[in-house]
């Protein structure tokens, strides 16, 4: 049994990275345990960083959103004073016609008065 404990084998977490090659059998235990915690650690770290970033690009998005949204908003009002003035222009424009006609129409009359 002695000899069994003392001979080396190959680390099971060697295909996960471990780098530690091969490991008396009697120290295997202990080391597939700390092993894991090392990695669990390592993995909430890297989860730990994931999340921030995550929520940093959240927060970047929402404020890019939040920019959209109000030059959106903008453009809309732009675009509702600009039909108004586009109607008004219009108006107007349609009033000029109608007094371009109604003068001309007076000419016309004035010239056949004068016949």
């Amino acid at each position: 049994d002695k000899d069994c404990e003392l001979t080396e084998t190959e680390c099971p977490y060697a295909k996960y990275s471990c780098n530690v090659g091969k490991i008396p059998r009697k120290d295997l235990l202990a080391h597939k345990k700390e092993f894991c915690i090392e990695h669990q650690d390592m993995f909430e770290r890297k989860y730990d960083k994931l999340k921030e970033k995550n929520d940093q690009s959240v927060l970047k998005y929402n404020l890019l959103m939040g920019k959209m949204t109000e030059k959106i908003s903008e453009l809309v009002q732009k675009q509702d004073l600009l039909e108004g003035k586009y109607d008004q222009l219009k108006d107007e424009n349609t009033q000029l016609v109608q007094e371009h006609l109604q003068m001309k129409n007076n000419i016309t009359k004035l010239e056949h008065e004068q016949l």
